[in-house]
């Protein structure tokens, strides 16, 4: 063999090495970004899936019948305070995503100023009702539509109110009258019922979401009984908040590879 054909014959082992490197690394290259040879591809998480905690505030209004027994003095005779006022707090949850399908379940506790008074002209009185708090275990059922999650709540709801029932100039003067002391009292109520709602909730970011929701809670009805002046009958309670709230996303899964 010459010189000449060594020449040429190392050309061309240097091209076909040439030629199978820059094949192997367009290949790698693919792989890295998802291309259609080995390399795995990497998806997001589904969008709402995770744990999240949040915060909220709002106002909130209520329906209150206290139904108060006749007696010699009086008539039997209703007050229904129209009840209400701000509520604020907090809430905890986890969201699990299947497609454009939300299901999750949810933890909230709310402080409350909601509350309202009425005076009974029959009995001299006047009931001043406060809902102390409010508290709820609900499950969550939404549809997302990208970004957006549209969603029902519901579940049981638990709150505490105290009734402070105060007697009038001519109640006073009677209970004074038997020896009655007529000083203010005050009774307090631990309710559970049911709670039921709706809202719209928005990602504007991977983490963070925004929510508008309305909630109608249901306490049903009850018997009170005091040792005082006050006596004893039924009362019922409901009401409804409208609230805004922020909330952060976390624990979601790792993105997984796609091959």
């Amino acid at each position: 063999m010459n010189f000449s054909s060594k020449i040429f014959g190392a050309t061309c082992a240097s091209v076909i090495a040439l030629g199978v490197g820059s094949a192997m690394a367009a290949d790698l290259y693919q792989g890295q970004v998802g291309g259609l040879k080995d390399g795995p591809a990497f998806v997001p998480p589904p969008l709402w899936t995770g744990f999240y905690v949040g915060a909220d505030i709002g106002g909130g209004w209520g329906n209150k019948d206290i139904n108060i027994p006749g007696n010699p003095f009086h008539p039997q005779t209703t007050a229904s305070p129209n009840m209400s006022g701000v509520v604020g707090g907090g809430f905890i949850g986890y969201n699990y995503q299947f497609n454009q399908f939300v299901i999750g379940v949810q933890g909230d506790f709310q402080g409350s100023g909601i509350s309202g008074r009425a005076y009974n002209l029959p009995t001299d009185t006047t009931t001043k009702v406060t809902q102390d708090w409010l508290g709820a275990i609900n499950g969550r059922l939404g549809f997302a539509l990208d970004h957006t999650l549209f969603y029902a709540i519901g579940g049981v709801a638990f709150t505490r109110e105290t009734d402070t029932v105060s007697a009038g100039p001519f109640t006073t003067a009677l209970l004074n009258g038997l020896g009655i002391p007529a000083n203010s009292q005050h009774l307090s109520f631990d309710r559970t019922g049911y709670d039921i709602g709706g809202g719209v909730e928005y990602a504007f970011t991977q983490n963070w979401t925004a929510r508008v929701e309305y909630r109608y809670y249901n306490f049903g009805n009850w018997t009170y009984n005091s040792n005082s002046w006050v006596g004893h009958g039924t009362e019922n309670l409901s009401n409804s908040t409208v609230t805004i709230g922020v909330s952060y996303l976390i624990g979601a899964p790792a993105a997984a590879p796609l091959k």
